[in-house]
């Protein structure tokens, strides 16, 4: 099989199985290009090519997933710091992004403050709205000419308006809470073990990768095993954004 699409030494190359070689012609140049270096450093571990393969791709997956996920958390960092800073007047042209949190974080709790005394200041207008319905005949002309329920009524609308206007968003782009993001290890164990097909000595095979590709220092499968399911600890299922073919070819052995 000719060399032009796939960066594989020769020799691992001839061994494939011909679905998985397909999958590797149409891969990525960039995708490509690192699954052929993984390999090369690799090639000292005792597995079957199709398994070394395997690992190699779901590794470079894996790196390139938790960079664009830091390029996206760096810009989304930066935009929700910009935000803040308009917010307090900084304008889109501040750099301090830290000033920018602090101001937001303090101008917070301040809004809780306001917010709360707010609240407390409109139900007690609206008591005093209830009282002075069921009395207004009852009160002097004069008064009744000051204390118009509809006066009143006017009064509690505004306190709403400026309470609500105080009240935290639920849904403020800033506020928002990220879910944590799995390391690059973390990421290469939980598609190992789930994507990769089960079969006698895959922790061995795995550990043994991870140590020439310089995922972990555990000394020992025993150890490595012990490290991985720390990491992955309450993943029984995960998102594979490489598609139903290569999520086929994966599962199965070898």
């Amino acid at each position: 099989m000719a060399n032009s699409q796939i960066h594989l030494p020769e020799t691992v190359i001839d061994q494939l199985d011909p679905k998985l070689a397909k999958l590797c012609s149409g891969m990525p140049s960039e995708v490509s290009l690192r699954i052929g270096e993984l390999v090369r450093q690799a090639l000292g571990v005792p597995i079957h090519p199709n398994r070394l393969v395997k690992y190699a791709f779901l590794f470079a997956s894996a790196q390139l997933l938790v960079e664009r996920d830091a390029y996206s958390r760096e810009h989304a960092t930066a935009a929700r710091a910009e935000l803040a800073g308009e917010f307090h007047g900084l304008g889109k042209e501040s750099s301090d992004g830290a000033e920018a949190q602090r101001r937001y974080n303090r101008g917070r709790r301040a809004r809780q403050q306001v917010a709360s005394s707010l609240n407390s200041l409109q139900m007690k207008c609206q008591g005093v709205e209830k009282i002075a319905q069921k009395y207004h005949l009852d009160l002097p002309v004069h008064l009744q000419q000051q204390l118009i329920p509809q006066k009143i009524a006017a009064i509690c609308k505004e306190l709403l308006a400026l309470k609500n206007a105080a009240a935290l968003g639920d849904k403020f782009p800033i506020d928002q809470p990220r879910s944590p993001d799995l390391t690059l290890p973390g990421q290469t164990y939980v598609w190992w073990r789930l994507a990769m097909a089960k079969y006698q000595g895959k922790w061995n095979d795995m550990w043994q990768l991870a140590v020439a590709w310089r995922l972990t220092d555990a000394r020992d499968p025993e150890s490595f095993r012990t490290n991985v399911g720390r990491l992955c600890r309450g993943l029984e299922s995960i998102h594979y954004p490489f598609g139903r073919a290569w999520q086929s070819v994966l599962s199965e052995n070898p």
